[in-house]
């Protein structure tokens, strides 16, 4: 998979208290997408027409051949994940859950699928629940998706596990490359260190 994904990524849901963060975040790049032993061949460019139709002249045709594809094949990862991101443009959280749900009965460690149930269970604040995926993400892909260390280090402060999130955040920290981001870390860490002692 590619950088359509995390180009296509739509926080959904009210009342993130850190939503300016989200965006600064550092996402998984492009080459960290790439699946192959787990992903099926792609037939004849049909799934690069979806998109091209999706992002050009006849969007609802490229969706209802994503949708096709997942129906000749359940197993299709890239519609599903496709059809999960575009749901969550269009505000169906619930059908997008079930998308990247059905990524994970596949892959179970499909980063990007974890990736985004995390984000979808934090913005609703489900923190317990969305640690369990970006716990995933960390132990499985580390160097793929970063920012992960950091949400995992929110989940677990929130769900009053101080020193763990103490090393989501110290783990976090070098990977970091946003001086912006930086400094709230630092005060994350203050304050953690702070309620420790």
């Amino acid at each position: 998979m590619n950088a359509r994904f995390r180009n296509g990524l739509l926080v959904s849901g009210a009342g993130v208290a850190l939503l300016g963060l989200l965006w600064l975040m550092p996402r998984q790049p492009e080459e960290a997408r790439q699946k192959a032993a787990d992903l099926k061949p792609l037939e004849s460019g049909e799934l690069e027409e979806a998109l091209a139709l999706i992002n050009g002249s006849d969007p609802m045709k490229g969706i209802l051949m994503l949708r096709e594809m997942v129906e000749k094949d359940s197993t299709n990862t890239e519609a599903q994940m496709y059809l999960g991101i575009y749901s969550l443009q269009t505000g169906q959280t619930d059908k997008a859950r079930e998308r990247f749900e059905a990524v994970l009965r596949v892959d179970s460690l499909n980063a990007e699928a974890h990736w985004q149930l995390g984000q979808i269970d934090f913005s609703v604040e489900a923190f317990a629940a969305a640690a369990g995926h970006f716990d995933k993400v960390t132990e499985h892909h580390s160097d793929e998706i970063p920012g992960a260390w950091f949400f995992l280090g929110r989940c677990r402060e929130f769900t009053g596990d101080f020193a763990g999130a103490l090393e989501a955040y110290t783990t976090f920290q070098p990977l970091n490359t946003d001086t912006v981001v930086a400094g709230k870390l630092e005060e994350f860490i203050a304050g953690l260190k702070e309620k420790l002692n």
